[in-house]
């Protein structure tokens, strides 16, 4: 099926020496890896050594069934709660405790970035001003997101080594998300607190009296600060204890960045002098080291229904609809690695295409190319925009468990996005310059041209055309910025790298799919206006402990809504059971599934 992605320019697996892999059932140890394939040689008294091409291996890990997985190390020394969440899924766990995980990614992620580019040291000051940057950042970005007043949205709190525990569990646990879920059976009792209301004096000075452009220096603040309490204390029966200047400097210390320090006592002008990026952005040097996704709409109108030729149909007949393509380009070899047309606005369910169609290799049986696209595997960094649909619960929890860094660019700042951008210059200017139905980009270009009535395409007419424009013309187009090569020529260039997969091609699918809580009624459960039902679902709701209203997670796959996984068991392992479909009363009858994310093997 997917043989011309896996025989014409085969892409690499990356695999380290020394390494384990299991194929078909039996341990390799992987002895070395060159541009004609992979040594291995298996595990026991009479070792046998064996030498795969890329394709073979390419074709034991994606084949069905699954013959090749990699072994992943898990590390020792780590506790054991760390270790009993390394063979569970990221989606088995509560909703807050994912969401610590997800925040805890952003400062980790962010030393990783620190330390590769030495800007910090690994000392505990180092860990300190990467977690107050972090902190600022992701306050900034609340703030834009959620449109809050800067007031509202409190700046988090982590100390130097705070984060150094958290940066050490997860480069021992592979930089696995499920690292850094909190471990609340052993957290300890928290440092030295002021009473809540102490704390909301304090900050209501500081706000009001420091962070001002003529406001007086912290010193005369602090007067001001235990000269109010001291008058609270007055009224009070039990006074509350005056903190000293040295606490009260700790307490903004903590609570208030150096960012907003600046911009609220100096000027916004000052703060963006002081803070803003004056260093070349790191430039990508391999396979898909960073991946710039992006949407726009293409300047062309496709066909609804059945697509009856436009010479057989009547204008006024016609129904057409505008077409958004969303596309992911490699930063290092300019290659399109994955794309997704459709007819609706960009969702979760485009990017999730999108994503699919990056990491797995290509299907192109039945498409008139003469090139290979030979293209697959996990990205290491994905830039994105800070649109809604990129910033869901899925698909940060994909990003955590695949591993690969989620990079949200500033609004109003493509150039941080420039090679997509471009690419999408290219494709308005030359793909669709030749479609029936062009809309041009404004109305005076367009002229008297009869956009409606020259539309002539259907959606999968257009996706087809397009991914022959792609494979046979962009891919072999000299580019500027690849110094005269072209994509095709700068990937196998570069083939020696390998691509990133993880341990098993199972873990893909499951992994790019929309994560909902939802509630088993009676007849099963209900999403996007569809009935699941099966006979594990009816089974849980007779079962001991369940309570009507009792939320359970459920994954819904962006590309086959015909059934559901939903978790009703942590602790069943990974077996599956298989979809039903039938048509009972006139409406579709789908089947839900029991799945659990612990690793097997």
């Amino acid at each position: 099926m997917r043989g011309a992605a896996l025989t014409m320019g085969a892409c690499q697996i990356r695999l380290q020496a020394d390494a384990l892999v299991i194929v078909e059932g039996v341990y390799h140890k992987v002895l070395s890896r060159d541009e004609a394939g992979v040594t291995l040689r298996t595990l026991g008294a009479r070792p046998v050594t064996v030498t795969k091409t890329h394709a073979e291996l390419a074709d034991l890990y994606f084949g069905e069934p699954r013959r090749l997985q990699l072994v992943e190390d898990t590390a020792a020394g780590l506790p054991q709660g760390v270790r009993d969440n390394l063979l569970r899924n990221i989606d088995t766990f509560d909703v807050r405790q994912q969401d610590a995980a997800l925040m805890r990614l952003d400062y980790v992620q962010a030393c990783d970035r620190c330390f590769a580019e030495r800007t910090h040291r690994k000392v505990p000051k180092g860990y300190a001003d990467i977690a107050r940057l972090v902190a600022a950042e992701r306050r900034q970005r609340a703030i834009e997101n959620e449109g809050s007043h800067p007031d509202d949205v409190p700046l988090e709190r982590v100390s130097g080594s705070s984060l150094k525990g958290w940066y050490g569990r997860w480069r021992k646990g592979g930089k696995s998300i499920v690292a850094l879920i909190p471990l609340d059976d052993l957290k300890g009792r928290a440092g030295f607190r002021l009473d809540p209301e102490v704390e909301m004096i304090i900050a209501e000075r500081v706000r009001e009296d420091w962070l001002t452009r003529n406001g007086p220096p912290l010193s005369h603040v602090i007067v001001f600060i235990q000269g109010r309490i001291e008058r609270e204390n007055k009224t009070r029966t039990v006074p509350f204890d005056v903190p000293d200047g040295m606490t009260i400097r700790r307490w903004v210390k903590a609570n208030v960045s150096q960012f907003d320090v600046i911009y609220h006592r100096e000027g916004p002008a000052a703060a963006e002098q002081a803070f803003r990026h004056v260093k070349k952005a790191p430039q990508a040097t391999r396979p898909l080291e960073i991946v710039e996704v992006d949407h726009t709409p293409l300047d062309v109108l496709v066909l609804e229904g059945d697509g009856t030729p436009a010479r057989d149909r009547r204008r006024k007949d016609k129904r057409t609809r505008r077409v958004w393509l969303t596309v992911a380009i490699c930063a290092a070899t300019r290659m399109i690695v994955g794309f997704h047309l459709s007819d609706e606005r960009p969702s979760w369910t485009s990017v999730m295409h999108c994503l699919r169609m990056a990491v797995l290799p290509k299907d192109l049986t039945g498409i008139r190319v003469d090139t290979a696209w030979p293209v697959f595997g996990v990205p290491e960094v994905v830039k994105l925009d800070n649109g809604k649909e990129f910033h869901s619960r899925s698909m940060k929890a994909a990003a955590g468990q695949l591993r690969f860094e989620l990079r949200y660019m500033p609004r109003r700042k493509p150039h941080l996005k420039g090679k997509v951008e471009r690419a999408l210059g290219t494709i308005a200017r030359d793909f669709c310059a030749y479609l029936p139905g062009r809309t041009f980009r404004d109305v005076r270009e367009r002229g008297d041209y009869d956009s409606v009535g020259q539309a002539a395409l259907t959606l999968a007419q257009l996706v087809e055309f397009f991914t022959i424009w792609v494979v046979d013309i962009y891919h072999n187009r000299k580019h500027g910025g690849l110094l005269g090569r072209t994509p095709l020529l700068r990937w196998q260039d570069l083939a020696g790298y390998g691509t990133r997969l993880p341990p098993s091609a199972d873990d893909l699918d499951p992994l790019i799919a929309l994560v909902v809580p939802r509630t088993i009624q009676r007849n099963g459960i209900t999403f996007l206006g569809l009935t699941y039902q099966s006979d594990e679902l009816k089974g849980v709701r007779r079962r001991k402990g369940f309570h009507f209203g009792d939320e359970f997670l459920v994954k819904a796959d962006a590309s086959d809504l015909g059934h559901l996984l939903v978790l009703v068991d942590e602790e069943a392992g990974g077996s599956r059971s298989p979809a039903r479909t039938g048509w009972p009363t006139g409406r579709p009858w789908r089947s839900g599934e029991t799945w659990s994310a612990r690793r097997v093997g």
